[in-house]
């Protein structure tokens, strides 16, 4: 098991300080070499980016790691007289897996031969204290920093303790963990619609969490036994960086209601849905017990019912299955499983199947360059199946179109595993399929699998500007995952149907594989460099840059042929509406040579699916020696595109 760890080793220091007496702000560094003899602090923390799939460590993102100071306390064993105390802070502060070393200023034959002490650690602490430290019963009495239920937090409250010997007569190394625990639980609760329920666009679900406490002990062993409860003002919808539309998270320090019920800690949710029968309800009030189970049996069950407990995790999934009330006061108590967990790892304290349910971890699953993914699922039934499999919007067996889904078989928890190859027309793929079970609950699942390279879309909400049927207004989006083209093929369509009065009047295959060979031996993925009026630099470095993910102009954008420097303003200044996003893009360049290289030979790939996406005889890209000459244009026969004259189309980077 996984867990955040402090180590502390003896060793003798050339200097030393008085044992009560501390370094007001003492740093630490990371170094690999440890010296000689002295009292060393070494602290290390999970990371969510490395952690193994069985873990649910904190997420960097909410803070949930993060650790800006430590206050060390040592005692003697029976003692209470504070022996040693030293603070910590931290710039930058410590999160993730990287090792760090401090000195603690003491000798390890300062402490009593061969005599317990009991060494506190606290983490992100916000009281001052004394230089001397603070005797155990005011420790004890340390109250930790207020908790907002609601937000993000900038760091959370730990605390560890370990009890050993630190002076045994021996000067080696010795190893003393101590596990550092979050003195807040978390709180999330996933929402799932079923039985003919469905979410509004653009209607949030919101919360309101109810009697949570917001104070309690800085340490596991403190004597702040009855926290003061709040409750929150207001409905709200998801705090900033945590959680998403159809998913809360919420904090709490440690509460016990097992003899009063008044001091449950519950969450109300108003969840605007459509019903079976399309009818919107907007004020939709449930309530959300956040530890209440069924009896299932599991011995000492009950000493973890109807309390929230230090560092645990109480993962709440919750069906949308019935209607609620237009009364928050009256709210409707729906179907949930819990799970409690420890907040570091992926070990289950209780797991009780009270109701019927299907929660799948994963349900908007994306696959970037990848042909595998597995997620996990739990049911109150062993009989889960999967169902209603559609590729692009075409139903097919399992196994179809070499898409193949597996789960777990007779089993209430387990894996769902798509497998399927990546697509090699230069588009997404798009997997839907239901997770369901023998209680006739279901669970939809959306997959989006991309190649490393692939073609997207937007629409544009302004005219195609064009002559000729150049009427097209979708804004071409390029992607790209993986920086290598090596693979990239040759262009081998030319004989594509350009439709009545539209011939292949100059088709140059040799001239299309000298622009696939220039990609695949010289092109670089990463952002084109512009300059001060945004405008890509007209270097060699630069031209062979191909941005990770562009978006190329509508024919809105489309323009007759002009010089290179009338064109270059055209980009700076030019603007299109997204009618997909509803935004205003004003930020467009030109594109370099690779870049109209990269689309001129993927519109002329057979398999490539996407075509027309640049029709004209010449365009400009960033190198102002000269257009570039497309291989197959449907458009622009005449004599009035050259090299030195030509049209452009603009492109936006999107970072």
């Amino acid at each position: 098991m996984k867990r955040n760890k402090l180590y502390i080793l003896p060793l003798i220091l050339s200097l030393f300080w008085g044992l009560t007496s501390c370094d007001d702000d003492s740093s630490i560094e990371s170094t690999g070499i440890e010296p000689a003899r002295g009292i060393t602090l070494k602290l290390s923390m999970p990371s969510s980016a490395i952690s193994r799939a069985t873990e649910e460590p904190g997420e960097e993102a909410l803070n949930e790691n993060t650790i800006k100071s430590l206050d060390v306390f040592i005692y003697r064993e029976g003692a209470d007289e504070c022996l040693f105390y030293q603070h910590f802070t931290f710039s930058p502060e410590l999160t993730g897996t990287e090792e760090h070393v401090a000195l603690l200023t003491a000798q390890q034959e300062k402490f009593d031969l061969n005599i317990n002490h009991t060494i506190y650690v606290v983490a992100n602490s916000t009281e001052t204290i004394p230089t001397a430290g603070l005797s155990l019963p005011q420790l004890k009495a340390l109250a930790a920093p207020t908790l907002d239920a609601d937000k993000k937090q900038d760091a959370f409250l730990m605390d560890g303790k370990q009890t050993m010997v630190l002076n045994d007569g021996v000067v080696i190394n010795k190893e003393i963990p101590v596990v550092l625990k979050r003195a807040a639980a978390k709180i999330r609760i996933s929402l799932n619609y079923i039985n003919g329920y469905t979410s509004i666009d653009n209607r949030i679900p919101s919360k309101k969490m109810v009697n949570y406490a917001a104070s309690g002990s800085s340490i596991a062993d403190g004597n702040i036994d009855i926290p003061s409860l709040q409750s929150m003002n207001s409905f709200t919808e998801q705090n900033t960086g945590a959680g998403n539309n159809n998913q809360f998270i919420l904090y709490s320090y440690a509460n016990d209601w097992t003899k009063d019920a008044d001091r449950e800690t519950y969450v109300l949710i108003n969840v605007p849905v459509k019903d079976a029968g399309g009818n919107t309800i907007d004020q939709n009030y449930y309530k959300i017990p956040v530890n209440y189970r069924l009896p299932d049996g599991s011995t000492n069950q009950a000493e973890s019912l109807y309390k929230l407990e230090r560092n645990r995790l109480y993962d709440i999934r919750v069906n949308i299955d019935k209607a609620g009330d237009t009364d928050p006061h009256s709210a409707v108590q729906l179907n949930a499983g819990y799970t409690i967990q420890d907040w570091s790892t992926h070990e289950v304290l209780v797991s009780v199947e009270g109701i019927n349910f299907i929660y799948v971890k994963d349900t908007k699953i994306s696959m970037p360059n990848s042909t595998q993914f597995t997620t996990t699922f739990q049911s109150s039934t062993p009989d889960v199946v999967i169902k209603q499999i559609t590729v692009n919007g075409t139903t097919v067996s399992n196994g179809g179109k070499e898409v193949n889904i597996t789960v777990t078989p007779n089993a209430k928890s387990g894996n769902v595993t798509i497998t399927s190859p990546l697509p090699e027309n230069f588009l997404a793929k798009d997997i839907a399929f239901q997770v369901a079970n023998g209680a006739g609950l279901t669970q939809n699942i959306t997959v989006s699998q991309y190649p490393a390279l692939y073609i997207g879309s937007d629409i544009s909400a302004d005219a195609p500007g064009g002559s000729q049927g150049q009427n097209n207004t979708k804004m071409y989006i390029m992607n790209s995952f993986v920086a290598d083209f090596s693979t990239l093929p040759n262009p081998d369509e030319f004989d594509e149907d350009f439709g009545s009065g539209y011939s292949h009047y100059a088709a140059n295959p040799t001239l299309g594989a000298s622009y696939a060979s220039y990609i695949r031996d010289n092109a670089v993925l990463g952002y084109p460099l512009t300059d001060s009026e945004h405008a890509a630099i007209d270097t060699e470095e630069n031209n062979r840059r191909i941005s990770p993910h562009f978006m190329l102009a509508s024919q809105h954008g489309t323009t007759t042929a002009d010089t290179y420097t009338v064109s270059r303003a055209k980009c700076r200044d030019y603007v299109e509406r997204d009618a997909t996003t509803g935004e205003t893009y004003s930020d467009w360049r030109m594109p370099t040579q690779a870049e109209i290289y990269l689309i001129d030979v993927l519109q002329n790939i057979r398999i490539c699916e996407v075509k027309g996406i640049l029709e004209g005889n010449y365009y400009w890209s960033s190198n102002a020696n000269g257009a570039v000459n497309f291989m197959d244009p449907r458009v622009g026969e005449g004599g009035k595109f050259s090299p030195l004259n030509a049209s452009v189309r603009c492109v936006r980077d999107i970072r």
